[in-house]
């Protein structure tokens, strides 16, 4: 009788269920609101800073394996172009053309102007490997990446800030032959050699495994537009408009070429480059960059008795038949040769006697002309940095499981901004929509 009862009662509260009505938003929120799902993962301070892939393993045993697949923020099956500029923020890869057999990059070029449309690229399973942290897999899996730029059109991913250098988690990385140095990156070498390590966003690389690629030292925040400097070494920013690393001298061993070319003064400069010798168009002597000065030069030439133009105007710096400084001349100027600069002003001395009809001018020293210049190729140790910074979802990395676009409303609320990810060095994750481009 009892369990007749209860079963009674159970269906009479069924029946009142069915009649109310539950909302299916919150209360107290006066709009609606999307749907949203707070994650709280264990992320532990190894999981931020180790490899992505082979993780924890030394330098020596880390072996980069063309046939695999990594995985990270960079398209596997491309090859990447980089895109310099002088402010460091706005360097980044992108991808150029479809890599080969086993991810190969090996003689493929590529760029978009105003790039250099013939660099030579980089792979994108090979920085996968060499570059990702295991959080960057982990936000791409949760959040489709830590988006430094996220607009409708244009998304940049960012490596995560690597504030240390542990040995442990975050050892260097190499490549030990020339078949796998050029299917990978832009070297022609035999040996490649990468860290990540206590570089933020930076990855830097030299031509040499044997070669050093710092200390421990920790690049400061935000990260410098320039010459980059640890504790013992310094990176200069890779620009492949003008380093030519594939055809890099042996060693520490850097070669100079002397020439017309001018130092590229666009995008920052021209690593390496100097002027070589000046010349003086005005007259002297050439001092370094300084042209001597010069007194009692003569002026207008002296011909005896005989002169057609022996005077010389400080209007406009000829020579003149009258003795008259007025702008316009009985006869037409010649030019003094000695006296032309406007900068600096020449000093005139007129000496226009029966006996003397030569006028001299005077002229202080003043700064030469460049005519050479001496352009640097590093050696094979030099130290470069790259932005580890990727274009993802353009016409050309379209990867669905990225690059779905949601409506506006789906954008994440919580973005970290720049100024707040600088003071942040472990940049926490954007626990949002996954998949927004």
């Amino acid at each position: 009788m009892r369990a007749l009862a209860l079963l009674a009662g159970f269906t009479a509260l069924s029946a009142l269920a069915d009649s109310v009505s539950i909302s299916q938003s919150p209360l107290t929120t006066p709009s609606q609101v999307p749907n949203n799902m707070v994650l709280l993962p264990s992320v532990e301070w190894p999981t931020v800073v180790t490899h992505a892939n082979n993780p924890g393993v030394k330098e020596t045993d880390a072996t980069y394996t063309t046939t695999t697949t990594y995985a990270g923020y960079f398209n596997p099956d491309f090859c990447y172009a980089y895109h310099y500029e002088a402010t460091e923020a706005n360097r980044y890869f992108y991808a150029a053309v479809a890599a080969g057999t086993n991810h190969s990059c090996s003689g493929k070029t590529g760029g978009t102007s105003p790039d250099p449309t013939n660099q030579n690229l980089w792979s994108g399973n090979f920085m996968n490997w060499a570059a990702m942290q295991a959080i960057d897999a982990f936000r791409l899996a949760l959040t489709g990446g830590y988006r430094v730029v996220d607009q409708a059109s244009l998304t940049y991913l960012e490596k995560a800030n690597s504030d240390r250098l542990d040995t442990n988690y975050t050892p260097l990385r190499r490549l030990t032959t020339n078949a796998t140095v050029t299917a990978s990156t832009p070297s022609t070498m035999s040996g490649f050699r990468t860290r990540i390590g206590a570089l933020r966003s930076q990855m830097w690389f030299n031509q040499n495994t044997s070669a050093s690629l710092g200390g421990t030292g920790v690049l400061s925040l935000p990260v410098v537009n320039g010459l980059q400097t640890d504790t013992s070494a310094t990176a200069i920013p890779y620009d492949p408009a003008y380093q030519s690393i594939s055809m890099s001298p042996s060693g520490s061993t850097n070669t100079t070429a002397t020439n017309s070319t001018i130092c590229s003064v666009s995008g920052g400069g021209e690593p390496g480059c100097s002027t070589a010798t000046y010349t003086c168009p005005n007259g002297g002597t050439a001092s370094g960059s300084t042209c001597s000065a010069q007194t009692n030069v003569t002026a207008c030439p002296n011909s005896g008795t005989t002169v057609s133009y022996p005077y010389f105007r400080n209007s406009d710096k000829k020579c003149h038949s009258a003795n008259t400084d007025i702008s316009a001349a009985a006869s037409a100027p010649s030019a003094a040769p000695a006296c032309t600069s406007t900068s600096p002003t020449p000093t005139i001395t007129n000496a226009n006697s029966s006996t003397s009809r030569a006028t001299t001018c005077s002229l202080v020293s003043y700064s030469g002309t460049p005519a050479t210049y001496t352009h640097t190729t590093y050696g094979q140790n030099q130290v470069w940095a790259v932005s580890v910074r990727v274009r993802v979802c353009d016409s050309k990395d379209i990867r669905g499981d990225l690059c779905t676009q949601y409506p506006q409303r789906l954008l994440q609320a919580g973005r970290t901004t720049a100024a707040k990810r600088q003071q942040d060095p472990l940049q926490p994750l954007q626990l949002s929509h996954p998949n927004r481009r």
